[in-house]
């Protein structure tokens, strides 16, 4: 065997094994190729579940927020019907005749007499000729009467707002059920 055959017999070996080399390079390659790309789609999957739940979080607290927003209206809404409703109630004692004035006025005298010794009268300014029998002076009061003991320091306030304004705080639940 001469000089040309070993390194024909070299250079087919080193051939072959250049070639084992780059066969293994490239299974190196494609495996490392395949794992980069199974994380990259594990990664993907990852990134989109978190937004996924993110965007579920948010919209959940959007749509928790546009219902507390709306309740607010409602009771906003609500909350005005009660007072145009007292607002009516208060327009309509407003407007009674003096006949249904001086029949309230009497009454009122007469329950605030139970609690105290009636002396003074405050009366609505187009009320005071209503009542005899008692001091009466103008008071800045829409209608009813507000009752004080001589010494003045007793006082029952009967006047029509108030009447209206403690009607309300005892029986809003009533009142709101009726109206809504």
């Amino acid at each position: 065997m001469g000089l040309a055959d070993v390194k024909k017999g070299l250079e087919k070996q080193l051939k072959h094994e250049r070639a084992a080399i780059e066969k293994e390079t490239a299974e190196q390659r494609e495996e490392i190729l395949a794992a980069a790309k199974e994380e990259i789609q594990a990664y993907k999957e990852r990134v989109e579940q978190h937004t996924q739940e993110e965007i579920y979080v948010l919209e959940r607290r959007e749509v928790a927020s546009a219902k507390l927003q709306a309740k607010k209206r409602v009771l906003q809404a609500k909350k005005e019907l009660i007072d145009q409703a007292f607002e009516s109630a208060l327009e309509h004692l407003k407007k009674q005749s003096e006949k249904e004035r001086e029949a309230l006025i009497t009454r009122l005298v007469a329950a605030a007499q139970k609690e105290i010794d009636v002396h003074t009268v405050y009366l609505a300014p187009q009320d005071q000729k209503l009542l005899t029998g008692y001091e009466t002076k103008t008071g800045d009061i829409t209608g009813g009467v507000i009752c004080e003991s001589k010494d003045g320091t007793q006082r029952i306030d009967l006047s029509v707002h108030a009447l209206l304004m403690r009607i309300r705080e005892q029986h809003l639940k009533e009142i709101a059920h009726v109206l809504f």
